[in-house]
């Protein structure tokens, strides 16, 4: 993607970052919210530059404290859409209140300005966020806590200015992760309604001409509150919260495969991910276990993936496909807090 990678990464390094890229004059990547303690977001915004490697801070600041938010970008412009508001007691800030709400937002990187949009038909938290062919698709999540997870998708089409109702999902579920590829979306993994484990399931669904998701093959790995890229053709699947392994899968849409790459050298969950160029991807933050106990890390990994494709469709195979190889890790600080994604 060129330009201002908008990268909106919740901060809060419990949920997951989430990143999104905007254009402008050169390629920049936001962060967006969070904070060095769960469920205590910051309405800071930072920018990273990948070129000098360097954090900035932003002049504007999110209108809210968010967090479980979703983020895309279209035309130019950053949507933040959904999410928890955290309003913090000023009496006793041990105490918070989180509010699921429906408001979107969206930044105008020109003038440096926020502006509210329609809302989104339902409030969610912790729900997919796509983009295809400039129209917006929020999917699944949940509302306030203990309520039950969502199965309903809306979609928002610039040139209409509202949101609508899309194909519903088979089940409800939350902490769920997406990706696209042409015009198809992939869901994946989650907590389903009536599951209080994390999930293997995949979904697809051709977001203009399918009338309903169809199944895919599963993940190996069950995930929950992970991340999903897309990268010259295949989705990649990375570490949700607590998992047992640090493996990252690869999917070939042509196959139904998935295929199990070499692993992180270390556990990582509630980080933030994009990929810039193509075939980079950057891995931002996130916790990690340390003598048994989560640790806030200020890392950034980053991966060149060098894939040379070789599909031959007869014998349905694909061969010379290199793993991802993370360079090396950065230790990048941010202000003298380390952030975690919530």
């Amino acid at each position: 993607t060129s330009g201002l990678c908008l990268r909106t990464t919740i901060w809060n390094l419990v949920p997951a970052l989430s990143v999104c890229h905007l254009r402008a004059t050169k390629s920049k990547i936001l962060l967006v919210g969070g904070g060095p303690e769960a469920n205590r977001p910051q309405n800071q915004i930072l920018t990273y530059e990948p070129c000098c490697k360097k954090f900035q801070p932003l002049s504007t600041s999110l209108p809210n404290k968010l967090q479980h938010q979703g983020v895309c970008v279209v035309g130019n412009f950053l949507f933040v859409l959904g999410g928890e508001v955290v309003q913090v007691d000023k009496v006793n800030e041990k105490s918070a209140v989180m509010t699921v709400n429906d408001q979107v937002w969206r930044y105008d990187p020109r003038f440096e300005q926020w502006e509210e949009m329609e809302p989104l038909l339902q409030k969610r938290a912790q729900f997919a966020c796509c983009m295809v062919e400039g129209v917006i698709f929020a999917i699944g999540g949940r509302g306030q806590k203990g309520e039950p997870a969502l199965s309903s998708v809306e979609m928002y089409n610039m040139s209409e200015g509202c949101w609508r109702s899309a194909v519903s999902l088979p089940y409800s579920v939350h902490g769920h992760a997406c990706a696209t590829i042409g015009t198809g979306i992939y869901i994946s993994g989650g907590i389903h309604v009536n599951s209080p484990e994390s999930s293997k399931e995949v979904l697809f669904l051709n977001a203009f001409e399918g009338d309903a998701w169809q199944r895919r093959s599963n993940m190996s790995i069950a995930r929950f509150g992970h991340q999903m890229a897309t990268v010259r053709g295949r989705i990649y699947t990375f570490l949700g919260m607590y998992e047992p392994f640090c493996d990252i899968e690869r999917y070939s849409p042509e196959q139904d495969l998935w295929t199990r790459l070499k692993p992180l050298l270390n556990d990582r969950f509630c980080y933030g991910l994009t990929t810039t160029g193509g075939r980079r991807v950057l891995m931002f933050g996130g916790k990690k276990w340390q003598e048994g106990q989560e640790v806030c890390t200020t890392n950034v990994l980053e991966s060149k993936v060098t894939v040379i494709m070789s599909y031959d469709r007869e014998t349905a195979r694909e061969s010379q496909i290199r793993p991802l190889i993370w360079k090396g890790t950065r230790e990048v600080e941010v202000g003298k807090d380390k952030y975690q994604d919530h």
